[in-house]
């Protein structure tokens, strides 16, 4: 999976300036691919080097039309970026769709970029690349004009804007509420262990009665006896099984008490009362070893919580900030399991430990659409029904536009592997915005050489 990482700093270049850095780089060991292009094809026509074929933009609303906004470079498997980020500001739904915002106030910043499927120690080279530009320009632009620049870079993170709208529509309407992503290592460790289907099966069924004797859990389970142990041993390790003693009646089997060790038989508050239809003592009688629900298996049971842990876990580990992730989204009854804040786009969890039918599309969709998010995806323990994917593909012709469909996630063996993808595909969309600029002043496709680069790695 690539990632993008972007510094900013307040500097103002002219285009004539620009082109004195960038062909400060080439001369030292950082080529600039837009620039050795132009370059090429002047001496084709065997004109003066030095001549500038400045870019003319296309669809890009732009004062000066005549303008280089920047530069790609490849060093070491990794793709970098300068560019100028000017008053003009636009923004991109998705590859191929535009939109433009309002002219902003008058500013203009430079933004240098790292683009790269390498993770490990990717700041310190973006910030090496930083030293480079800032040497290039100190050394190729007039001192009158680089005496008072501070090289202050900045990250330039993506933030939550959509979450933080919604965070503030709460404080102003009561209707609407969400929890934060708020997990710990206890309970992320036990919804891995309740993942797994046959000890949900079990723990389920314990909950359900409230208290079961052992013994019962093998009548049940006489086929499968032999695995029962190792299941209730990973369930108390986890601390999601209490084991209680149940005292019952020899001559009717009738229950008296449940106890919660059997050393309390040998007190006399409760080893020494009378058992009222057979008279004999308390510690005389029958004791039966049981199970019933830890409280935080309950509360990892109440409406699947589980899955709500276990999905944050992977998206935490596949470097999604905790920030960026909402819990339970209700307003007007209608509620989202997690909403995601992913490069600006909002994505929208639905989670059935369950199959998920054609009834649950239709709210789905509908919440898709009030928020508008980017992206829907369904996790389920089950599968996706046919009717409810049919569903989909109806709404999406009745729409009349190339709406994607939901993501398909069913059986949690499933979802890094395929979240990881879709990641991919976030990050690439991402990439496009941040080289958008590029792209159509030049005419290249470049996000195109970008996912083709980095899909072979």
């Amino acid at each position: 999976m690539i990632e993008i990482h972007s510094l900013v700093s307040d500097i103002k270049l002219e285009t004539s300036d620009l082109i004195k850095v960038l062909k400060y780089l080439n001369d030292n060991e950082w080529t600039p691919a837009l620039y050795n292009t132009q370059k090429h094809l002047i001496s084709l026509f065997e004109i003066d080097e030095n001549y500038n074929l400045a870019f003319r933009a296309r669809r890009i609303r732009m004062k000066d039309m005549n303008f280089y906004p920047g530069d790609l470079f490849y060093k070491g498997n990794d793709i970098y970026y300068l560019t100028i980020l000017s008053s003009e500001r636009y923004n991109m739904d998705r590859i191929g769709t535009y939109y433009f915002y309002e002219d902003e106030p008058e500013k203009e910043e430079l933004e240098i970029g790292l683009i790269t499927s390498d993770n490990v120690h990717n700041q310190e080279r973006l910030l090496s690349f930083a030293d480079k530009v800032k040497e290039a320009i100190m050394a190729s632009i007039d001192g009158r004009k680089t005496r008072n620049m501070k090289f202050d870079w900045i990250q330039n993170r993506v933030g939550t804007p959509n979450l933080d709208k919604i965070k503030m529509d709460t404080e102003n309407k009561n209707n609407i509420k969400y929890s934060s992503a708020d997990t710990n290592d206890v309970e992320i460790d036990a919804s891995k262990i309740i993942s797994d289907k046959n000890i949900r099966t079990l723990l389920l069924e314990i909950n359900q009665a409230g208290f079961v004797r052992q013994r019962d859990l093998i009548m049940r389970r006489q086929k499968s006896s032999n695995e029962l142990p190792k299941l209730l041993n990973e369930l108390q390790s986890q601390k999601l099984l209490n084991t209680e003693y149940l005292l019952e009646c020899k001559k009717t089997s009738s229950p008296l008490t449940r106890l919660t060790s059997k050393e309390k038989l040998e007190t006399s508050e409760i080893g020494e009362l009378i058992c009222p239809s057979c008279s004999s003592k308390f510690k005389n009688e029958n004791i039966s070893e049981g199970y019933s629900c830890s409280e935080i298996s309950k509360k990892l049971l109440k409406q699947s919580f589980w899955m709500t842990v276990y999905v944050t876990q992977v998206l935490l580990e596949l470097g999604i900030n905790k920030d960026a992730i909402l819990w339970n989204l209700s307003e007007s009854g209608e509620e989202v399991d997690i909403l995601v804040e992913i490069f600006g786009r909002l994505w929208i969890f639905e989670l059935k430990d369950r199959e998920f039918g054609s009834g649950d599309a239709y709210p789905l969709n509908y919440r898709k659409v009030r928020y508008r998010a980017e992206k829907s995806i369904i996790v389920t323990t089950e599968v996706v029904a046919k009717d409810a994917k049919k569903v989909f593909e109806e709404l999406r012709k009745e729409a009349g536009i190339d709406r994607d469909l939901p993501v398909y996630i069913e059986g949690l063996e499933n979802t890094k592997s395929k979240l990881i993808n879709e990641l991919s595909f976030a990050s690439l969309s991402y990439a496009n915005r941040k080289l958008f600029k590029l792209s159509e002043i030049s005419g290249y496709d470049l996000i195109s050489l970008v996912a083709k680069k980095y899909s072979t790695n």
